[in-house]
């Protein structure tokens, strides 16, 4: 079971990253860290495969957070995000000393894959994520029209629910932001046309 310490006190980031490798890498073990003080007590307990250090931390600099973790984990397994170029951590990654440098804002696939060549390189086999859950099979064939109309309602209710919630906690970083606002009323549009052409295909059939 690889264990990923994940080190960003940016708690809604930190929540979306760690599901995603959770759903990507089977097994693994997520510890999160929002401190210098906690970040080197969970190193020292856990011994992390994969450290994920972010640049942007209050409480402490990123740099000399990370010259205590190289005491506790090997340096080439440390994988850096920030929102900015940083020239120092671009010369820890020239001398060895990080594994890679992402820049926001990236694919998350770009964070996967680099978390997984940490683990192949280090000789800890990555296994993918497959659910326990079998799909659900279809009570019918038939199209349910009522069904799929309440279904995008739903879809709908949970996307104004996350936007609320990620507005409420007002500390989202802007890049996260800005593909909120673009994508969200892409969505919302989308889920309205779709529900528009169910409504419509109704009354086509009910004229002829």
């Amino acid at each position: 079971m690889p264990v990923i310490l994940l080190i960003d006190d940016n708690r809604m980031l930190s929540l979306v990253e760690a599901r995603y490798i959770q759903r990507s890498i089977a097994d693994a073990n997520i510890v999160v860290a929002s401190n210098g003080a906690s970040t080197l007590e969970l190193a020292r307990a856990r011994h992390p495969d994969v450290t994920i250090l972010d640049t942007e931390l209050t409480e402490i600099d990123a740099l000399t957070l990370h010259r205590s973790l190289c005491d506790i984990v090997s340096p080439d397994s440390i994988l850096v995000t920030s929102n900015q170029p940083a020239p120092a951590f671009f010369e820890l990654k020239r001398e060895g000393k990080i594994s890679e440098l992402l820049i926001r804002p990236f694919p998350i696939s770009d964070l996967i894959s680099q978390v997984e060549h940490i683990l192949v390189s280090h000789g800890i086999e990555v296994m993918p994520y497959r659910s326990s859950i079998p799909p659900t099979p279809m009570a019918t064939p038939e199209f349910d029209r009522h069904l799929a109309l309440n279904q995008l309602s739903g879809m709908l209710g949970a996307l104004r629910a996350f936007e609320a919630e990620v507005e409420a906690e007002g500390n989202a970083p802007p890049n996260i932001q800005a593909l909120m606002d673009e994508y969200v009323p892409r969505i919302v549009n989308l889920i309205q046309d779709v529900a528009q052409n169910i409504k419509r295909s109704r009354k086509n059939e009910m004229r002829q």
